[in-house]
């Protein structure tokens, strides 16, 4: 056994008693460290929570904003699309040629044949229209997307 001086006695008892204020102060500052994570965590989820109100408060803005959009469109394209059915009716009930003169020999064969004529004109023309009608609803699309995605971009900003 290794003998016990007065001097080494103190040195193990102060080597002890610092092990133990070290355990103290280190218990202490687990204990801070655990109550400040707690705090951490309970904001953090707070902060989480009204982040996702925020974010269904918003998808439901959208989903209105997008109902509208699409509803104002449909409008648009119906009056667009009946505007073009009633201009190609027009067209079609008054012919695409221009009435003969009056003093014409035979207006039915005046350098062409006036049935093939008009043919040729009138699927031109429905051609040409359908393609009008097209570019338009196209159009109406477009506007209608530049619109939305607008009020979406002017509701998200700060």
């Amino acid at each position: 056994m290794i003998p016990l001086t007065p001097v080494k006695l103190y040195a193990v008892l102060a080597i002890i008693g610092l092990l133990l204020l070290g355990l103290v102060i280190q218990t202490q500052r687990l204990e801070a460290v655990k109550t400040e994570y707690a705090t951490f965590a309970s904001e953090v989820e707070q902060v989480g929570k009204l982040a996702v109100a925020a974010a269904e408060k918003q998808e439901l803005e959208d989903k209105l904003k997008k109902e509208k959009a699409d509803a104002e469109n449909l409008r648009t394209l119906n009056a667009v699309r009946a505007d073009n059915d009633r201009l190609r009716s027009q067209r079609v009930s008054r012919g695409y040629l221009p009435a003969a003169p009056a003093d014409s020999r035979s207006p039915e064969t005046a350098c062409f044949g006036r049935a093939q004529l008009e043919q040729a004109v009138r699927q031109l023309d429905e051609g040409v229209s359908g393609l009008i009608a097209e570019c338009t609803e196209t159009a109406v699309n477009l506007n209608t997307a530049k619109r939305w995605a607008s009020s979406s971009l002017d509701s998200t900003s700060p």
